[in-house]
């Protein structure tokens, strides 16, 4: 079996056909968090800069597309072809079993095509330096490669008088050339009302049942779930019993509340989670999940649009994270919300621990992704002549944030510090005397230019 797995991932990546050269394409690029020589790259990597004496101030970092594949192209098709048959040989240990086999197929005929198009790119500025600097990491290999100056066209969108102040650019290069301007703010979409699942009758009921209902219906939203996943299993325990009691069998009505309740034990598994609520007994939330599955599957056809993302849900969690790409498949033509498909994908992918197909799905998502929103660059400036680090409400989530956040001189009297953070939510970070300062991402934040300003104001802000 192992040769002729290998020669079928062989095959499939030699006949792969370049696609056809197109013209340059603007590229945006968003301000994004420095720590010394490494730069937060758009597509969730830390890349390096080449040079150890080079210290940016500020950083800005996007996608460039090429696809052509760029000059690397048959090299990074050589180390995918690499990458498949080492993984190849790993899954054919790892897995055993009836279905071993179909498995393995499956990941293969989802990962065995591998096209290049899409590269980090980070624009710098340099304290003292009038011109910025482009770079790109064209082999993938998470180095950047420089790519010469920029020219700073600064009137652009906003009119704003230096590149500091722009939240992004846009970057135009024609030949050996390259030229940058403001690209303006992006929009925040207003605060989403939590959308409700269709399809139930019971919540329009008084009673019992509808009370239990509506209180479900309250801590299930999207912006709350997380925080209320073991009351979401409890209320629906209840509403079960409920419906026994009176032996109604709507199967509608059951097999939506099984999905909350499924999808709530499966989120007690995600990894921002298990970091602040620890799972005790893993094999007792396994059993009760599945039991739930096995329930909502009897009841209904599981790849239905509204109850699929629960399936590939259940088959990550199971290790089949091929037969989860197949179900994906169905989300991408005929889910409501298909924007899903490029989020759960890039994570199904670098699982499957094919690094440099996973970075195209995670640039793929990057420019192409509708769902869920993504965060936005937040910029912390104040007055001082040292790096202050702050305390801070949010999560870590590498490379985007930390548990801190640090700031660094931007100039003799000011320093500054980028986070990552989600729109439409309010947090707090703390200074070293304890001091407490609140602000939202919300659009008045973003009017101001996603800029919060901690502490007095000096001469060089004003």
């Amino acid at each position: 079996m192992c040769g002729a797995l290998q020669k079928a991932v062989l095959l499939f990546c030699l006949l792969v056909v370049p696609t056809a050269a197109g013209e340059p394409i603007p590229t945006i690029l968003w301000r994004t968090p420095v720590s010394d020589t490494h730069v937060c790259g758009v597509s969730g990597r830390t890349l390096e800069l080449p040079d150890p004496e080079m210290v940016p101030i500020r950083a800005w970092a996007g996608i460039l597309t090429d696809p052509t594949g760029g000059s690397f192209a048959a090299e990074l098709k050589r180390q995918h072809l690499h990458q498949m048959a080492q993984r190849v040989d790993h899954w054919k240990r790892e897995l055993s079993g009836d279905d071993a086999t179909s498995e393995i197929n499956r990941r293969i005929q989802h990962a065995r095509r591998f096209d290049p198009v899409w590269f980090d790119a980070v624009v710098i500025q340099e304290e003292g330096q009038p011109a910025l600097r482009l770079f790109a990491d064209d082999d993938l290999d998470g180095h950047l490669e420089a790519r010469g100056t920029v020219t700073s066209d600064q009137t652009g969108n906003s009119g704003t008088a230096s590149p500091k102040d722009w939240l992004r650019m846009s970057l135009v290069r024609i030949d050996t050339t390259s030229r940058v301007m403001d690209a303006g703010l992006p929009e925040i979409p207003k605060a989403a009302v939590d959308a409700e699942r269709p399809g139930s009758e019971a919540a329009a009921q008084t009673g019992k049942i509808g009370q239990l209902y509506g209180r479900l219906k309250r801590l299930d939203r999207p912006s709350v779930r997380k925080q209320h996943l073991s009351e979401i299993v409890a209320v629906a325990d209840q509403l079960l019993l409920e419906f026994e009691r009176r032996h109604r069998t709507d199967s509608v009505e059951l097999a939506d509340l099984l999905y909350r309740k499924g999808r709530a034990l499966g989120y007690r598994e995600l990894p921002d989670v298990i970091a602040n609520r620890p799972i005790k007994n893993p094999g007792q939330l396994n059993l009760e999940f599945e039991a739930t599955f096995a329930r909502l599957r009897s009841l209904v056809d599981v790849t239905r649009p509204q109850y699929v993302l629960l399936a590939i849900r259940r088959e990550r969690r199971r290790g089949y994270r091929g037969a989860a790409l197949d179900l994906l498949e169905t989300c991408r033509h005929n889910h409501p919300h298909s924007g899903w498909y490029r989020k759960k994908r890039s994570d199904l992918l670098k699982e499957l621990k094919l690094p440099l197909l996973a970075h195209q799905a995670a640039a793929d998502l990057w420019l192409n992704g509708t769902r869920p929103a993504r965060p936005i660059p937040v910029i912390f400036r104040m007055s001082s002549k040292s790096p202050v680090a702050f305390d801070v409400s949010w999560p870590s989530l590498p490379p985007w944030r930390s548990q801190k956040i640090s700031l660094r001189n931007v100039s003799r009297a000011v320093v500054e510090g980028v986070a990552w953070l989600p729109v439409n939510s309010s947090y707090e970070i703390t200074s070293p005397d304890r001091i407490h300062q609140r602000f939202s991402t919300d659009r008045e934040l973003l009017g101001a230019g996603s800029i919060v300003v901690l502490g007095a104001i000096g001469e060089f802000e004003q």
